[in-house]
């Protein structure tokens, strides 16, 4: 009973509620994978006991974690969470976003209306066992196969969110275009290799003055610090362009956040001639184009847009119904 009372009271503070039952489920108690981070680590400072955040799918409740412990034995690592039952002669596969974590995908994989399954890929390297990987051609090829242990014949329907679609358009492509049914690129970041001179000139200068509006904020003296370093040390450069990696996280998500920056560096898309819909969110980032027709048709033969509400990170959760919305008749 011990530590039944310390499992709920580290779970009140993670998920910041009054009181949390043995049997209510994290993910329709709002958590996500920050929420997740504290908790695991919570529980191992409590009960010396070390959970990978991978185990959050396994036991996602607080009496399934006992059992968990109880056991002594972290469950196995799989590329595939399931995010929703249903028919799974021909699921929907949703390639996680830059950070190889799909927890924000839980609200969005219950709300597609679908009869078919609903399962999530995430990256390896999460459970801290392995070293992610660091090429999408590689993250690619693993998830082909893991789809293919689950279902072995086409059609197949394929997604993914952020970097995520860049991931699922090279799995799309060693499919190959006649057994994907759809894919689905949902705010997939297009890469520069990819974008005509036009649209680099029209994204270099809204970041530009999303810049000198932020200077103008900034005391003198902080502002021309910032730019001495902007001339002087390039590595800093590409961190500010990548976004820092928060240096709390624990060391398997931060070596998966850097390999997935390297990986989409490295990465230059190929031509696809099958079907895509991208569904892009309706208030632009400040590096994204605001013209995804003119980045992917052409890359891409048979390619519709879809606009879903909110923005980047909003969609995943705040706006998780509406992007269901758009995703379920792809489905079809």
């Amino acid at each position: 009973m011990e530590r039944e009372a310390i499992l709920k009271d580290i779970w009140c503070r993670a998920l910041q509620r009054d009181a949390v039952g043995l049997d209510d489920d994290f993910f329709d108690l709002g958590g996500d994978s920050l929420m997740a981070v504290g908790l695991f680590l919570e529980i191992e400072q409590a009960l010396g006991i070390k959970l990978p955040i991978t185990a959050i799918y396994d036991a996602p409740t607080i009496a399934r974690q006992i059992e968990l412990i109880d056991a002594e034995a972290v469950p196995l690592f799989s590329p595939l969470v399931l995010l929703k039952e249903g028919d799974e002669s021909a699921p929907f596969f949703i390639v996680h976003g830059v950070g190889g974590t799909v927890i924000e995908f839980a609200s969005l994989g219950r709300q597609i209306a679908t009869g078919r399954a609903v399962y999530a890929l995430q990256a390896r390297g999460l459970d801290g066992a392995d070293a992610p990987l660091e090429r999408v051609e590689e993250m690619a090829a693993l998830y082909v196969a893991a789809i293919r242990s689950k279902q072995p014949q086409g059609p197949y329907y394929i997604g993914g969110y952020s970097f995520g679609g860049l991931v699922a358009l090279e799995m799309a492509r060693l499919l190959g275009d006649e057994n994907v049914a759809r894919l689905v690129m949902i705010d997939t970041y297009a890469h520069p290799h990819t974008w005509p001179f036009r649209t680099k000139a029209q994204v270099k200068a809204r970041k530009l003055l999303s810049r000198a509006k932020a200077f103008a904020r900034r005391p003198v003296a902080e502002t021309a610090g910032f730019v001495k370093r902007r001339m002087t040390d390039r590595a800093t450069y590409i961190n500010n362009w990548l976004g820092a990696v928060d240096p709390n996280l624990p060391l398997p998500l931060r070596r998966t956040r850097i390999a997935g920056d390297a990986a989409l560096i490295a990465y230059t898309p190929q031509p696809y001639a099958g079907r895509a819909t991208f569904i892009r969110a309706g208030k632009t980032g400040t590096v994204f184009p605001s013209d995804a027709r003119n980045v992917w048709q052409r890359l891409i033969r048979d390619f519709e847009v879809q606009t879903t509400q909110g923005d980047h990170r909003s969609i995943l959760v705040e706006h998780a119904s509406a992007l269901a919305a758009r995703i379920a008749p792809r489905l079809a």
